[in-house]
């Protein structure tokens, strides 16, 4: 890239790289700062009055200014850029892919609170004969009865 102002900045790159800006170049003194305009990015220069810029940043129109000391350089072209075009339509949605394998289970929860209770059930069936008790004690003596008629 050719020099921009001679009183500003001598710049070396003003590009996209690697999906980069880059922006490399000498300021008229060292430790000046130089900062690309609108993005926020400050950098100095080293006390050889180099600086380097690499930045994710593209911009839309392909141009920006740079600032150093209370110069700015205005409209300089980024080579390796093309402006961005018009927003495409959505495509169409993929297929889902495979299940991925089961995470870990999770840590378990508090109890919850006692649920109400549910409705009486039906009786059940009558279970098995159990085994013969023993004799209870003999009862008291009963009563007298009528004689039995004869024959």
């Amino acid at each position: 890239m050719t020099s921009a102002s001679a009183m500003a900045l001598d710049l070396d790159t003003v590009a996209i790289e690697s999906g980069k800006l880059v922006i490399t170049g000498k300021t008229t003194k060292p430790g000046q700062e130089v900062e690309v305009v609108g993005t926020g990015d400050k950098i100095k220069s080293s006390s050889s009055r180099r600086f380097k810029f690499s930045l994710s940043y593209l911009p839309e129109t392909c141009k920006l200014d740079l600032k150093a000391g209370e110069e700015t350089v205005k409209d300089l072209i980024v080579a390796n850029c093309g402006p961005r075009g018009p927003k495409g339509e959505a495509g169409a949605a993929g297929a889902n892919g495979p299940a991925g394998p089961a995470g870990v289970a999770g840590p378990a929860g508090p109890a919850g609170p006692k649920g109400d209770a549910g409705p009486k059930g039906e009786p059940g069936p009558a279970g098995p004969t159990g085994p013969a008790g023993p004799a209870g004690p003999a009862g008291p003596k009963g009563d007298t009865g009528e004689a039995a008629p004869k024959n």
